[in-house]
């Protein structure tokens, strides 16, 4: 049975982390952006800014940086700012507030998240997290999915959502790929998997 369950939080994780689409895919000055982020447009952010460069919270700008990027050289025109990648590799030690280093005063380009996704089982009768207990069979569970990729679902931060962008569909499905329409408190009185 715990397979089962492996399998449903895969995928609506999978369901949940894609919202990146055509037009949450533009990012504004200061937005918040998610490590694992491919092919977004970072040019608004950088405002023809041609390095970037992280300091350690509360860090003075003014010393050298923590880590810099330069992602274009002087009187180079490059695509690269608008098919944007936040890779682990270069930003997975770094995240926090990313700064145009060539500006003085440093400007803000954009905030380099981890994406955090948490699925736990519900009860509803007394509103507790209930993942890896035991519950009674006439306990009312649901699931609870707590993110900070809803950041990314602000207008002021991807000025090209549409009303559709800011709702997300989850879909469960058991291990034989059929949809489920309602949990039952009897498959859920079965030890929950703690996520």
């Amino acid at each position: 049975m715990q397979g089962k369950y492996i399998l449903l939080v895969l995928i609506v994780i999978l369901l949940i982390v894609p919202l990146c689409d055509a037009s949450t895919k533009k990012i504004s000055m200061g937005a918040p952006v998610f490590i694992g982020e491919t092919d977004i447009d970072i040019s608004k952010a950088l405002d023809n800014c041609r390095i970037i460069a992280w300091w350690p919270e509360g860090a003075d700008t003014s010393e050298p940086a923590g880590k810099n990027i330069t992602l274009r050289a002087i009187n180079e025109v490059s695509s690269v700012p608008n098919h944007y990648t936040i890779s682990p590799k270069e930003f997975g030690n770094y995240t926090g507030t990313w700064y145009c280093e060539e500006r003085k005063p440093v400007t803000v380009a954009f905030i380099v998240q981890e994406p955090q996704v948490t699925i736990r089982a519900w009860n509803l009768d007394n509103d507790t997290d209930v993942s890896g207990t035991t519950v009674p069979t006439t306990t009312n569970i649901t699931y609870r999915i707590d993110t900070n990729l809803e950041s990314a679902m602000q207008l002021k931060y991807r000025p090209d959502l549409t009303p559709a962008d800011s709702f997300w569909t989850v879909k469960l499905t058991d291990p034989r790929g059929r949809g489920v329409t309602s949990i039952l408190p009897e498959v859920m009185a079965l030890r929950i998997p703690r996520s």
